[in-house]
Parts: structure tokens; C-alpha cells; sequence
């Protein structure tokens, strides 16, 4: 198994434990859980980046950084109502923030790109969605 799959079930593991939330990994399916009929369950999608290999990363002394792996991947949050997407980022952020990914790892959010983001509304699917993609990073040591 790659680093890249273990971090990514590492990150399913620890948001599929919120309350009332589907995980999908990679995709989601084209008819999503409902509460009730035309009104979808939160859920959230994890994507993995690629990673940057060990030997991409670049230390400040301008050598390769052979000790670790950074790996991105975005969590976007999706909900019915804007109560209920706010809720679920602000959890799904706790969580991520709160939660070892692998061993003494946590993600990092993207706070550059998560100061300019912005609710968006997904109008080709019925029901419509709200959604909001959350941009992370995790730097897993090697070994």
C-alpha cells in the first residue's frame, strides 16, 4: 500500500465518524443519501493531490528533504441549506485540525486559499447543493 492510499483512508477514518455525514472518496455517487425526499444528507468528498515525492521536496538549504512526504488533498463539504454546510466545514475543520492523520501528523488547512473561499451552489444536479472545497496539506514523516 502507498503512502498516498493510507493517508487518504487515514482521512475517510477520521470524518466518517461525524454525526449524519456520508464520506466519499474520489467521487461522489450520482444519487447521494436524502433526509427526506429532495433534501440530500451532508456529505463530504475527499481528493488526494499526487504528493510531492521525497525527493521534490526542497528544504531551505536547497538540498532534497529525504525525511518526509507532503501530500494535499481537498475536502469539499456539500449540504442542502447554509446552516447546514456552515456546520459541517466547522466541523469537518475541528476534526482535521484535532485528529492525527498518521502518526504525529495533523492537516494543515490552506488558510491562503481558505480566506477567499466562498460558498458555491452546484445547480446541475436535483436537488441543487451548496458546497465549499477545503484545501489541506499533510506532511507525513518517512520511515
Amino acid at each position: 500500500m502507498t503512502v498516498t492510499i493510507e493517508v487518504a483512508e487515514a482521512i475517510e477514518h477520521a470524518l466518517s465518524g461525524i454525526e449524519n455525514v456520508s464520506v466519499f472518496q474520489g467521487f461522489v455517487p450520482e444519487s447521494v443519501p436524502e433526509y427526506l425526499p429532495n433534501h440530500i444528507k451532508p456529505y463530504v468528498a475527499i481528493f488526494m493531490g499526487v504528493g510531492a515525492g521525497y525527493e521534490d521536496m526542497v528544504g531551505l538549504c536547497g538540498t532534497p528533504d529525504n525525511d518526509s512526504l507532503t501530500v494535499d488533498f481537498t475536502v469539499t463539504c456539500v449540504a442542502q441549506t447554509t446552516h447546514e454546510l456552515y456546520a459541517l466545514t466547522d466541523t469537518v475543520r475541528d476534526r482535521l485540525a484535532t485528529t492525527k492523520i498518521m502518526g504525529d501528523s495533523y492537516a494543515n488547512l490552506d488558510w491562503a486559499a481558505a480566506q477567499g473561499q466562498v460558498m458555491l451552489t452546484d445547480s446541475e444536479v436535483t436537488p441543487a447543493r451548496l458546497y465549499t472545497p477545503l484545501t489541506y496539506t499533510i506532511t507525513i514523516p518517512r520511515g
